[in-house]
C-alpha cells in the first residue's frame, strides 16, 4: 500500500502541474459558468480513476447513467483515444426546483449531455492571452467540498468567481475584455482551474498520508529496535528473570534463570510447584509467586504498595548466592495477571560484606576476635550465666625484648604463631581474643574455677616451647591472669581489671605462670601503675641523680673506673629503691629515657674529671636491652653514643656499657650492636656473669672488655662446707676464661678483708663493693683507696694498666 499512495502522490504531483499551466495560459471572458451543484470533485476524479466517469458529474442519482459509462471521458477517433469533457444537465418536470432528493429522482425526466474534446479547446483558449489570476485569501469555508461558487464582479469590467475549496476560498478573477465575446471559455478555464485545485488537494493528501506512513514506518522501526534492544538486555543481563502468571505457570525465562534455576524453554507453561525441586533458585520463585499471588487476590490490598510485597529470599547454587525478589505486573485494566521474579547473584557482594564484617569484628594481624567481640561476647555471658565466667588475660614474656630487637616484622610474626597457640584446643564456647599489642584473653563462659585453672595450666604449657621465626628461635613465655566471676558478680570492665592484677603478680613472679586475682594483688598493680606516672613526672622535674662506686685495682688500690648507679627521690615517695623503679620503667617504657638520661651525666662527669685532673677514668654504664634499638622518638644505643661522644668531644675509651649476660643469651642484636660499640673503644662489660646460661663456644663471639663475678660467688669465698671451695672453683674459672678473651675481671660485693685477699690469691683484677666505699658522688667515687695486706707473688703485673 506505501507504494501505491507514493505513486498516487507522484501522479497527483504531475497532473497539479500541468493543470497549473493550463490554467494560467487560459482567460476568463463572462461569469455564465455551469453551476456545479453539491457534486464531491474528489470523488468524481476517483471515479474516472475507477469507472470512467467523468470528472464534473451531477449529483443527482439517477436510476441509470444517462450514456454508457464505458463511453464517457473518452471518444474513439481514428487516430486513437482522446479525453474529452462532459456536462451533463438534468431536465425535471417543470421550472420549479426539486426540493429535496426524493422529489428530484421522482421529477427526472432526463439528462441533456454536452461533450467536448478537451485538447482542442484548451488549445484554443492558450491561443488568445487573457488577463486571468487565481488567489487565495486565507479564508476558511465551512461546508461540502464542491459548494456552488459565488461569482462577483470585480472594477474595471473584471469578474471574479470565489470557489470555496479545501478548506480555503480560491479566487478566480479574469479581465472581461472583449464584453461582446460570449463564448469567452470561462467556464473551461473553471473546470481546468477546479480540476487542478482537486488533483492538489489529492496531492497534498496523499503526500499527508506518505508522511504519516513514514513516521509509522520510523515508529514501528524504532520500536522494533527498541524491542531488539530490550530482549537483548534481557537475554544478556547477568540477573536471571521469569515471568509467571496467576495461574502459577512459568511463562518466560532468560538465560540467567536457565542456569540458576536448572530450566529450559521446554518447562514453559508448567506449573512452578512442579519444577521448586530444580534448584534453591526455583525454590524461592515459587515461595515469592505464591506469595505475590496471594496479596493480589486479597480485596483489601495494593500488590504496589502492601509492605507484605517487600519481601526477598536468599538461595544458594553451586557457591553463589541469589537474592530473589518478586513484583506484581498489570494488565490493561489494572489487575494484576503475572509476577516478574528477579534474581540477582550477589556472592562477590557477600563476600565483600563479610570481609567488613570480620575486618570489625576480628583483629588484622592474628585473626582472633577484637576487644569489642570479647567484650559484647562478655558482657552477654556475665547475664546469662549460671555457674559463673572466667576470664584469663595473657601477656607474652620478653615479647618487647624481640620487638625492639628485630623489628616490628619479625615481631608481628612471632604474634601470629603466639595467637595460634592462645586459640588452639580451648573449650566450646570459648572466646580468644586479641587485646591489642602483646595482650590476649580468653573468656570462658558457664565455667567452672577447675576448667579455667586447667585452661590456664595449658597455655603456660603450650608457651614453654620456643617459637622459630626466619630460621631463629625465641623462648617467649607468658604470665597469665585468671579470674573468675559468679553469676551477676562483675561487670566487664571489673573483670578484665581483676584479670590484669592476676596478669602483675605472674609478671612479678618471673614469668612464666599463672596467678589467680586477689585483692591484696589488685593493690599492688595500682600502686605500680602509680608509680609509673610518678616516675614520669620525676624525669621532667629533676628528681633522679647519679651516684657511683669505684672499681679499684686489687694490687695498687687504684680506681680504674666508676660505675653510675641511678637513684630517685621522689618529693611525694621520698627515696625509691631501684628495684622498685628500674623494673616499672622496663614495663612502661621509660627505661629508653632513663637510660639516654644517665649515659649522657656519666659521660659529662667523667669528661669534665679527666680533662681537669689528665685521668683516664672509664664510667660504666648500665644498659638494658630495649634500649638497643631506636623507636620514633629515640635513637638506637650505638647512634646515641656517638652523639654523645661529638657532643663532649671525649674519647670513646672513657665510656663502658653494661649489660646482663641473660640479655646477650636472649637478644640475638646485642652482639652485633656491642661489637659495633667495641669498635668505637668503647668498654663492654658483661654483669652478674656466671648467672646467665652463656656457652663458651658463645662467649668468644662477644666483644668483652670486661667481666663481672656476681656476688653471689664471692658472698661464698671464705665459707663453710663445699660452699667455699666451689665458690673460689668459680672465681678461678673465670679469671682463667677472661685471661683468654684478653679481658679485665672484676669481683662485685667486697665488704670485707677476708673476701678481698681471697680474691687477690684466685688472682682477680678488680674489686667493688663496701669495704672500698658505698656509692657516692662522682669526686668521692674517684679518690684513691687504701689496699689492705700485703702484695702477694706472683700477683703484680698479672693485669695490664689501663682501661680495656
Amino acid at each position: 500500500m506505501g507504494a501505491s499512495i507514493r505513486e498516487i502522490a507522484q501522479n497527483a504531483s504531475q497532473a497539479a502541474k500541468v493543470a497549473g499551466q493550463a490554467t494560467d495560459a487560459a482567460a476568463v471572458t463572462n461569469e455564465q459558468v455551469a453551476r456545479l451543484g453539491s457534486s464531491s470533485l474528489l470523488d468524481a476524479l476517483a471515479g474516472v480513476a475507477r469507472r470512467g466517469q467523468p470528472a464534473l458529474s451531477a449529483a443527482y442519482p439517477a436510476p441509470a447513467p444517462p450514456v454508457d459509462a464505458s463511453d464517457v471521458g473518452k471518444v474513439t477517433r481514428a487516430g486513437g483515444t482522446q479525453a474529452e469533457a462532459a456536462i451533463a444537465v438534468p431536465v425535471f418536470d417543470s421550472a420549479d426546483p426539486p426540493a429535496g432528493t426524493g422529489e428530484r429522482r421522482t421529477r427526472l425526466l432526463g439528462w441533456t449531455v454536452t461533450t467536448f474534446a478537451v485538447a482542442p479547446l484548451l488549445d484554443a483558449v492558450s491561443a488568445r492571452p487573457h488577463d486571468a489570476a487565481l488567489v487565495t485569501d486565507g479564508a476558511t469555508v465551512l461546508g461540502v467540498l464542491a459548494e456552488d461558487g459565488a461569482a462577483r464582479a470585480a472594477p474595471g469590467g473584471r469578474l471574479a468567481v470565489a470557489v470555496p475549496l479545501a478548506g480555503r476560498t480560491w479566487t478566480l478573477a479574469a479581465d472581461q475584455g472583449d464584453a461582446a465575446g460570449p463564448l469567452a471559455p470561462l467556464p473551461l478555464l473553471g473546470g481546468a482551474v477546479l480540476t487542478a485545485l482537486v488533483v492538489s488537494l489529492i496531492a497534498s493528501r496523499a503526500a499527508a498520508e506518505l508522511r504519516a506512513l513514514e513516521v509509522a514506518e520510523d515508529r514501528t522501526r524504532a520500536l522494533a529496535a527498541r524491542t531488539r534492544d530490550l530482549e537483548s538486555i534481557t537475554r544478556n543481563t547477568p540477573d536471571a528473570l521469569a515471568r509467571v502468571d496467576v495461574d502459577a505457570r512459568l511463562r518466560f525465562v532468560n538465560a540467567a534463570m536457565r542456569r540458576a534455576a536448572r530450566v529450559s524453554e521446554a518447562d514453559l507453561g508448567s506449573l512452578v510447584g512442579d519444577l521448586a525441586d530444580r534448584s534453591p533458585v526455583m525454590h524461592s520463585v515459587r515461595a515469592l509467586v505464591h506469595h505475590m499471588i496471594a496479596i493480589s487476590a486479597d480485596p483489601g490490598c495494593d500488590p504496589d504498595t502492601d509492605p507484605r510485597r517487600l519481601i526477598s529470599m536468599s538461595a544458594q547454587v553451586e557457591g553463589h548466592w541469589y537474592d530473589v525478589r518478586a513484583v506484581p505486573e498489570r494488565a490493561a485494566d489494572g489487575t494484576v495477571d503475572s509476577v516478574l521474579v528477579v534474581a540477582r547473584d550477589v556472592t562477590r557482594f557477600r563476600e565483600a560484606q563479610d570481609r567488613l564484617t570480620h575486618a570489625a569484628t576480628h583483629d588484622p594481624l592474628t585473626g582472633l576476635a577484637n576487644r569489642d567481640v570479647a567484650r559484647e561476647r562478655a558482657v552477654a555471658a556475665l547475664a546469662t550465666t549460671r555457674t559463673g565466667t572466667a576470664l584469663l588475660l595473657l601477656d607474652l614474656d620478653r615479647f618487647k625484648l624481640v620487638n625492639d630487637s628485630y623489628g616490628h616484622v619479625v615481631g608481628d610474626q612471632l604474634l601470629q604463631r603466639a595467637a595460634a597457640r592462645v586459640g588452639a584446643g580451648l573449650p566450646d564456647r570459648a572466646v580468644a581474643a586479641r587485646l591489642g599489642g602483646d595482650e590476649f584473653v580468653v573468656l570462658l563462659p558457664d565455667a567452672t574455677p577447675a576448667v579455667a585453672e586447667a585452661v590456664a595450666l595449658r597455655l603456660v604449657a603450650a608457651f614453654d616451647q620456643p617459637f622459630e621465626v626466619r630460621g631463629e628461635e625465641f623462648a617467649v613465655g607468658c604470665s597469665v591472669g585468671v579470674v573468675h566471676a559468679e553469676p551477676g558478680g562483675m561487670g566487664w570492665d571489673e573483670l578484665l581489671r581483676c584479670a590484669d592484677v592476676a596478669m602483675y603478680r605472674a609478671k612479678a613472679a618471673g614469668g612464666g605462670c599463672h596467678q589467680w586475682y586477689e585483692e591484696q594483688g589488685a593493690d599492688h598493680a595500682r600502686q605500680r601503675l602509680t608509680m609509673a606516672a610518678d616516675l614520669r613526672r620525676a624525669t621532667e622535674e629533676g628528681e633522679l641523680s647519679l651516684v657511683y662506686q669505684g672499681e679499684v685495682d686489687l694490687v695498687t688500690g687504684r680506681v680504674e673506673g666508676v660505675e653510675a648507679l641511678m637513684r630517685w627521690t621522689s618529693r611525694t615517695r621520698g627515696p625509691v629503691s631501684p628495684a622498685e623503679f628500674i623494673p616499672v620503667a622496663e614495663e612502661t617504657g621509660l627505661i629508653g629515657e632513663l637510660g639516654a638520661w644517665a649515659l649522657d651525666q656519666a659521660l659529662a662527669e667523667v669528661t669534665a674529671h679527666n680533662r681537669r685532673t689528665g685521668a683516664g677514668l672509664r664510667a660504666w654504664v648500665n644498659v638494658s636491652p630495649r634500649q638497643f634499638a631506636g623507636t620514633q622518638d629515640r635513637d638506637d644505643l650505638v647512634t646515641l653514643v656517638v652523639h654523645l661522644l661529638a657532643r663532649y668531644d671525649a674519647p670513646a675509651s672513657w665510656l663502658g656499657i653494661e649489660v646482663t649476660e641473660s640479655a646477650l643469651a636472649d637478644d640475638a642484636r646485642a652482639v652485633p650492636m656491642l661489637s659495633a660499640l667495641r669498635e668505637l673503644g668503647v668498654g663492654v662489660a658483661i654483669d652478674d656473669f656466671g648467672t646467665g646460661y652463656s656457652s663458651l663456644s658463645r662467649l668468644h663471639d662477644y666483644p668483652v672488655t670486661l667481666l663481672k663475678i656476681d656476688q653471689s660467688f664471692v658472698q661464698e669465698l671464705g665459707g663453710s662446707g663445699a660452699a667455699g671451695p666451689r665458690a673460689a672453683g668459680v672465681v678461678e674459672a673465670v679469671v682463667a676464661l677472661g685471661r683468654s678473651l684478653g679481658a679485665d675481671v672484676i669481683a662485685e660485693g667486697v665488704e670485707d678483708e677476708a673476701r678481698y685477699t681471697a680474691l687477690r690469691a684466685l688472682g682477680c683484677d678488680l674489686a667493688q663493693g663496701y669495704l672500698f666505699g658505698r656509692p657516692c658522688a662522682f669526686a668521692d667515687a674517684v679518690r684513691p683507696v687504701a689496699v689492705p695486706g700485703p702484695v702477694l707473688p706472683g700477683m703484680v703485673g698479672a693485669r695490664l694498666p689501663g682501661p680495656r
